[in-house]
């Protein structure tokens, strides 16, 4: 029996930020990886009606479920400082 070793391949994660980067509404994205979980850190605009649920679906819907975050954390941030700072 000829036994050959193989390296486990992860997650693409750049691919993963880069379809939430294109996401209209969504600022900024930092996607890393914990174990076999993958996770993100969203930020949006205040004025977008984005959910951590939407993001989720439509990332599994696109990429499958092994690019998909298992933990979305979701900030909602104004697009303009100075219009805010009110």
């Amino acid at each position: 029996m000829h036994l050959k070793v193989v390296e486990h391949q992860g997650p693409d994660i750049n691919r993963t930020r880069e379809f939430f980067l294109n996401t209209e509404g969504v600022l900024d994205v930092d996607v890393w990886t914990s174990g076999d979980n993958i996770l993100a850190r969203i930020t949006v605009n205040d004025w977008s009606v984005l959910s951590d649920t939407d993001l989720r679906m439509a990332c599994k819907r696109k990429l499958g479920s092994e690019q998909t975050p298992t933990l979305i954390m979701l900030e909602r941030i104004c697009g303009e400082k100075q219009q805010c700072a009110a």
